[in-house]
């Protein structure tokens, strides 16, 4: 009975490890923004020109950053141009860097920017796009 016992709890005890092992590592990226612009041009036909520039202070290393503007159901957004540091970035899917990607989620798009951040850098993300039937 004893050795059931502890061969029971050898196996629960591998079991245990392994699961631990297995667990997702999660990575804790340190940063603050520290300055949010956002102009906004209300345009005649209802649609909106918005501007947003984020500047953010990074304390840890990390592979980009995420934005997302939230939306009615109606709304959508086009002319969308994505820039790292003044730099412009391109619409991909493949996570490479200086590229970003665009998906739509129920009511809001999220904007995912692939650029290679070290630690103790500041980097500025700009975010320009129209924002159809927006003013009714």
């Amino acid at each position: 009975m004893k050795r059931k016992l502890l061969s029971l709890i050898g196996i629960f005890s591998l079991i245990s490890i392994f699961a631990m092992w297995a667990q997702p590592v999660k990575a804790n990226v340190d940063y603050d923004i520290t300055d949010m612009n956002v102009t906004a041009k209300v345009n005649r036909n209802g649609s909106v020109m918005i501007h947003r520039k984020i500047y953010y202070d990074f304390d840890s290393d990390a592979r980009g950053v995420y934005y997302r503007q939230n939306l009615t159901q109606k709304q959508k957004i086009k002319d969308i141009q994505v820039k790292v540091n003044d730099q412009p970035v391109i619409a991909a899917n493949n996570k490479k860097n200086n590229t970003y990607q665009l998906t739509k989620e129920n009511n809001s798009y999220r904007f995912k920017v692939f650029h290679r951040i070290s630690e103790d850098n500041r980097i500025k993300v700009e975010y320009s796009y129209k924002i159809l039937d927006l003013v009714t």
